[in-house]
């Protein structure tokens, strides 16, 4: 059975393969983000976790760009679907999408999963068309449906695979202060995780060669974890993240 997780709901473990759902909310068609689910489900698509930005809530949590930042991190593929205009709705001084193509590209650039579509009457995409097709996207879908399709397949084809990483060092000052490119712990720690989740899928063996160190980020990473006490050893078989 297919989960969906919509902010603010507090993020706690990641079991499985984990989809963010990224897309236009202010003007978009409501109820798009579920739709979407239902249709994985009809689809054959099973044990998925969603993560839906669209809020619960009356009014934008306080947190939601920290919510949607660490989806994003934590997610194995962004799926960012951008459906044509709710006719009846009012955009005011608002550029329909400009958040979602903001987001886009951001995220081509931390070399993120993504699947893309774009619905049929959206204006003004040629651009961000050609620039997801030369960074690596093959096909841009002009429906949920074929979104979904590339999903599934992508899903599909996957094969368990085994992984060495060096003690990752979540939460390290120290390795922090090495790293001044990091603005603070957080944004090391979701580095971190998603660089991990880009490397190891939901169901890869993974032995941490040192200390795992965090038992708050282990929940939130793919894999079956080992941790192996083989120093200096085992610094010959792993991989750094950073």
């Amino acid at each position: 059975m297919n989960q969906i997780i919509n902010s603010p709901t507090e993020i706690t473990e990641k079991k499985g393969w984990t989809i963010f759902l990224a897309g236009p909310m202010h003007s978009s068609p409501r109820g798009w983000r579920n739709r979407l689910v239902r249709t994985a489900e009809e689809m054959g698509m099973d044990n998925i976790t969603f993560l839906s930005p669209r809020y619960t809530t009356m009014r934008m949590p306080s947190n939601q760009v920290q919510w949607e930042t660490q989806g994003l991190r934590m997610c194995d593929v962004a799926l960012f679907w951008i459906p044509n205009k709710d006719p009846k709705a009012e955009l005011g001084t608002r550029v329909y999408a400009e958040t979602t193509k903001m987001e886009l590209a951001e995220n081509i650039a931390r070399g993120k999963k993504i699947i893309l579509g774009i619905d049929t009457e959206i204006n003004g995409t040629r651009h961000m068309k050609f620039l997801a097709k030369r960074y690596g996207i093959k096909k841009v879908h002009t429906s949920m449906e074929g979104c979904l399709a590339e999903l599934k397949e992508w899903i599909a084809k996957a094969k368990h695979r085994e992984h060495h990483i060096l003690s990752p060092g979540f939460d390290s000052k120290q390795q922090l202060a090495a790293h001044p490119e990091f603005v603070d712990l957080l944004a090391m720690n979701q580095t971190l995780m998603e660089r991990w989740n880009r490397i190891v899928a939901p169901g890869d063996k993974v032995y941490v060669h040192g200390e795992f160190d965090s038992e708050e980020w282990k929940s939130l990473v793919n894999g079956d974890i080992q941790i192996v006490d083989d120093a200096p050893e085992g610094l010959q078989k792993g991989i750094r993240l950073i």
